[in-house]
């Protein structure tokens, strides 16, 4: 018998996934169980306010997921270097940090289907700077509209974090899916940490639904 559990690796086509499944009895684990009721919970029939964390470095990644999410979310967060393609797009500049040029135009009509829609769409509005991604470079926290040039964002600023804990307090739902800056080096990973903890707090407060991923 086939008892699959593994959730996060179950959109892959693989032998001991998916090939295994057709030549033995299978069944879904009890930790895929209970993942996949968590997910039907939040994305089927979620309680609304409903909001979304789109984090993550490539927005042709997560394009199919964001154009389907601003159709159906009241909040949608976009954090990591997918947030320097949409402050592009919007004529900000960005220094030298991490984006995909060739995206503007499709993050453009993102936010514009988000207006029709009726989505707020959260973006940085300050940011963490540095020259190089190292731990302990020297930082800076600038205004998104006051990145120096030659800098790259590398996680949102503390009063980004801030207001976007303040708005999912608002929130009954949450979906939650990659980092808010490069999170696996410090000390950027400070934006990520804040906005969890609250997210984490208001679930346990009974106040949210989350389920985060990725």
């Amino acid at each position: 018998v086939f008892v699959n559990d593994a959730f996060g690796t179950s959109h892959r086509a693989h032998a001991s996934i998916e090939a295994i499944a057709h030549l033995l009895p299978s069944a879904a684990g009890r930790g895929m169980a209970a993942e996949l009721m968590a997910l039907g919970q939040v994305l089927d029939t979620p309680e609304r306010p409903l909001a979304a964390v789109i984090g993550g470095a490539k927005v042709s990644s997560k394009l199919a997921l964001l154009s389907t999410l601003v159709e159906q979310v009241q909040v949608l967060a976009v954090g990591g270097a997918m947030a320097n393609t949409f402050l592009l797009a919007k004529g900000i500049g960005i220094g030298s940090s991490l984006c995909e040029p060739d995206l503007m135009d499709i993050a453009g009509g993102i936010l514009a289907t988000a207006g029709v829609a009726g989505c707020e769409i959260v973006l940085p509005e300050d940011v963490v700077v540095a020259a190089e991604l190292v731990p302990g470079t020297a930082t800076q926290t600038v205004g998104v509209t006051a990145i120096p040039d030659g800098m790259m964002v590398l996680d949102v600023g503390p009063k980004s974090a801030d207001a976007l804990a303040r708005r999912l307090a608002d929130c009954r739902t949450l979906v939650w899916n990659g980092p808010l800056g490069a999170f696996e080096t410090e000390p950027f990973d400070r934006g990520t940490c804040s906005v969890a903890r609250a997210a984490a707090k208001l679930t346990r407060g009974g106040k949210m639904i989350s389920v985060a991923g990725g």
